[in-house]
C-alpha cells in the first residue's frame, strides 16, 4: 500500500503528526508526574495560589505544572501543552459523590489475605493527583488524560496480588464501567473478578437477570466469596465461574451483554483485547464491553498513525493487508482510519500488537 497526498493534504498530515507528538509528550508528562509527585501539590499551596483570584482547579494546574518543569511564561511548547492537556484533563471532585455510590454503602473490605491475594482498604491523601477516567478523544485527535483531587483523604477498597495493586473502587472503576452497568441486561458475562464492582452494579438492576464471573483464581473467588459476595443484596443473581476467560469465551454460552476486564492498564492489556475480540464471533447474540476501550484504541491508533505516516514515503504492503487497501489518495481516509469503529474493524485483523508495528 503507498498513500499518495494532494499538497493540502500533506499540510493537514503534518499538523496532525503535531498533534500525535503533543499526544505523545503529554501522556509521558503527566504519566512520569503520576508516578513521582502526585501528592506534590498541598493544601496550602493551593490556597495560597487561589488567593490571587483564580478558582481551586485553576490553582491546582498552575502548581502541578510547576511540578511536571513546565514553563509556561517563556516556553510556548510548555504553555501550549499546559492550556490543550493539563486544564482539560484536570477536574476537582467531591468525595461524597463516591461515597454514596451503592457499592461503597453496602460493602466493607475487611484486611485479609488468602493466598497471594490481599484484600484491604487504600487512600488519596487531600490534593493528591489520580486518574479519573477513560481518555478522551477530541475532534482534532487530540488524546487527553482525565485527571482528579479530592480536598480531602479519601480512602477506598482494594484487592492485591502479590503486593501489586490489580485493582480498586475509585472515580476510574466507578466512571470507566458506567456505560457497561447501563447497557447491562438480561444474562451478563463478567470476564474478570477483582472487587465484583461490576457485578454488584449489575445485579441491581431488574432488568438483569443473572451475572456470571467468570474469573480463573481460586484464591480470588474464594476471598470475594467468603468477604465480599455476602454483601451483595442480589448475590442470588451472581454465579461465579473458575475457567479461563478465552476458553470459556470459545464456548459460546449464550448471553445479552458481555463486559471484559482481564487487565490493569493498556500495556497488559491490548493483546489480550485483540485476542477477545476474534471470540466475540462465539456469541453472535452478545454485546461486548471492554474496560478502557478508549484507552486501549488510543494505543492503536498511536501505532496505525506513525505506520501509515511512514507509508508517505515508501510502499507497505503489509499495512495494505491489514487495512484491506492497496491505495490511500485522501487525507479524509487517514481520518476514517483513525476512527474508533475503523480501529474495532481492524482489531479483529490483528493477532497482536507487534503486527501493527510491523515488528
Amino acid at each position: 500500500m503507498k498513500i499518495r497526498l494532494s499538497g493540502a493534504d500533506r499540510e493537514r498530515m503534518a499538523q496532525l503528526t503535531g498533534i500525535q507528538e503533543n499526544n505523545a509528550r503529554a501522556l509521558q508528562t503527566i504519566s512520569a508526574y503520576l508516578v513521582r509527585r502526585a501528592r506534590w501539590v498541598e493544601a496550602a499551596d493551593v490556597d495560597s495560589v487561589s488567593a490571587c483570584g483564580v478558582t481551586e482547579e485553576q490553582a491546582y494546574v498552575a502548581l502541578m505544572s510547576a511540578g511536571m518543569g513546565l514553563d509556561e511564561q517563556d516556553n510556548p511548547k510548555d504553555r501550549a501543552l499546559v492550556l490543550d492537556y493539563i486544564a482539560p484533563a484536570m477536574r476537582k471532585l467531591e468525595a461524597d459523590t463516591y461515597r454514596n455510590d451503592p457499592y461503597f454503602r453496602s460493602v466493607r473490605v475487611p484486611e485479609k489475605t488468602v493466598g497471594s491475594w490481599n484484600l484491604g482498604m487504600r487512600r488519596y491523601a487531600p490534593y493528591e493527583a489520580f486518574v479519573r477516567n477513560d481518555v478522551r478523544l477530541y475532534d482534532d485527535f487530540r488524546e487527553v488524560p482525565q485527571l482528579g483531587f479530592f480536598s480531602e483523604t479519601f480512602i477506598f477498597p482494594a484487592v492485591m496480588e502479590n503486593g501489586n495493586e490489580w485493582m480498586t473502587v475509585t472515580p476510574n472503576e466507578v466512571e470507566t464501567m458506567k456505560e457497561a452497568v447501563s447497557r447491562a441486561r438480561g444474562r451478563v458475562a463478567a470476564y474478570g473478578l477483582g472487587l465484583g464492582y461490576f457485578a454488584f452494579m449489575a445485579s441491581e438492576k431488574s432488568e438483569v437477570t443473572g451475572v456470571t464471573v467468570i474469573e480463573r483464581d481460586e484464591q480470588a473467588i474464594r476471598l470475594f466469596e467468603e468477604e465480599i459476595l455476602p454483601q451483595f443484596p442480589h448475590r442470588e443473581k451472581i454465579e461465579i465461574v473458575c475457567a479461563d476467560a478465552f476458553d470459556y469465551a470459545a464456548r459460546g454460552e449464550a448471553f445479552d451483554v458481555a463486559f471484559v476486564d482481564l487487565w490493569h492498564d493498556v500495556s497488559d492489556g491490548i493483546d489480550l483485547y485483540l485476542r477477545m475480540k476474534k471470540l466475540e464471533e462465539k456469541t453472535p447474540g452478545a454485546q461486548f464491553i471492554y474496560w478502557i476501550e478508549k484507552s486501549l484504541l488510543s494505543h492503536l491508533r498511536f501505532h496505525l498513525f506513525w505506520r501509515m505516516e511512514e507509508a508517505t514515503r515508501r510502499r507497505d504492503e503489509e499495512l495494505g493487508k491489514l487495512l484491506g487497501r492497496e491505495e490511500i489518495c485522501s487525507f479524509e481516509e487517514i481520518e476514517n482510519l483513525l476512527g474508533e469503529r475503523s480501529l474495532k474493524e481492524m482489531a479483529l485483523r490483528l493477532e497482536n500488537i507487534n503486527q501493527l508495528k510491523g515488528i
